[in-house]
């Protein structure tokens, strides 16, 4: 896998079978919002709901033609040109800069909707994803403490951020 590009794609129908693999991971599981269990028709209502949702965009992360993980734009508030971003990668992608560098294009694409202020929420149990978020160019700001409602836990979540010139 290593050396080969990856791209953010609209989500379609040909991504339904490798996420479901993806989303039986643990790790996938204990730091994203996925319900445990999750029920059958779970992605089927996921793509529904950020289809009908102008302030959330979801995009398939691919290598060539394969699968590779997800991305996500939620809560997008044009007026105040601000959006939570966040991403997941297969088990299988692991290891081969695949987050990083979708984090980026995720945050280039964000950019480029006119978004002034960009931000991830990182369970503070998750140091992959820290060092991801820095890799990516995002500012550490510091811990949110019992925040995040994932299958009826409340967890502390790192703020990061990432501004248009940050990167320059």
């Amino acid at each position: 896998m290593s050396g080969r590009v990856i791209r953010l794609v609209p989500f379609g129908d040909e991504h339904v079978e490798p996420m479901g693999r993806t989303l039986r991971d643990p790790d996938v599981l204990r730091f994203t919002g996925t319900p445990v269990p999750t029920p059958p028709d779970w992605i089927t209502t996921w793509r529904t709901g950020f289809a009908a949702d102008e302030t959330r965009e979801n995009f398939a992360i691919v290598q060539g033609d394969e699968f590779v993980g997800y991305a996500v734009a939620f809560g997008m508030d044009r007026e105040a040109a601000e959006v939570e971003l966040g991403y997941a990668v297969a088990p299988w992608a692991r290891g081969h800069g695949v987050a990083a560098d979708a984090l980026r294009l995720l945050s280039d694409w964000a950019l480029e909707q006119g978004m002034l202020r960009l931000s991830l929420l990182i369970s503070v149990e998750n140091p992959a994803s820290q060092r991801v978020a820095e890799k990516a160019g995002y500012s550490f700001e510091g811990v949110l403490r019992s925040l995040h409602h994932r299958n009826g836990d409340r967890v502390d979540m790192q703020s990061w951020s990432l501004l248009p010139g940050d990167r320059a």
